[in-house]
């Protein structure tokens, strides 16, 4: 962690606060831009990941909500359980991995399915 940067877990929990509250513009300022998303078997850019929000996440789903349940912090990476609602008839639960450095995530990886599913 850098000298005087949040720690990953409160820049993971602004990130959730910002992504629930669906502000384009603190999401884009917590993401670097050559960040590395891996959501299913995609890896995007941090500019790939903050258009597709913009321009289909939240105007497809504008009651999508996720809500943290369990985390575990090591150095500079955040794993948090998560659940999200709003996206389906069911939501989704699974599992995140952050990696946050000098403020911003810099690597993210996704792995949820149909609440409920093993």
């Amino acid at each position: 962690m850098s000298e005087g940067a949040p720690a990953p877990r409160d820049v993971v929990a602004a990130y959730i606060e910002a992504h629930n509250r669906q502000d384009i513009a603190a999401v884009a300022r917590l993401i670097a831009a050559n960040a590395r998303f891996g959501i299913s078997d995609e890896i995007d850019s941090g500019e790939v990941v903050v258009g597709r929000y913009r321009d289909i996440v939240y105007k497809n789903f504008p009651k999508a909500h996720t809500e943290p349940l369990d985390q575990l912090t090591y150095g500079d990476m955040v794993a948090q359980t998560e659940r999200v609602t709003g996206i389906g008839p069911d939501g989704e639960i699974g599992m995140t991995v952050y990696r946050v450095v000098r403020g911003c995530i810099i690597d993210l990886t996704i792995s949820h399915s149909p609440d409920g599913e093993d």
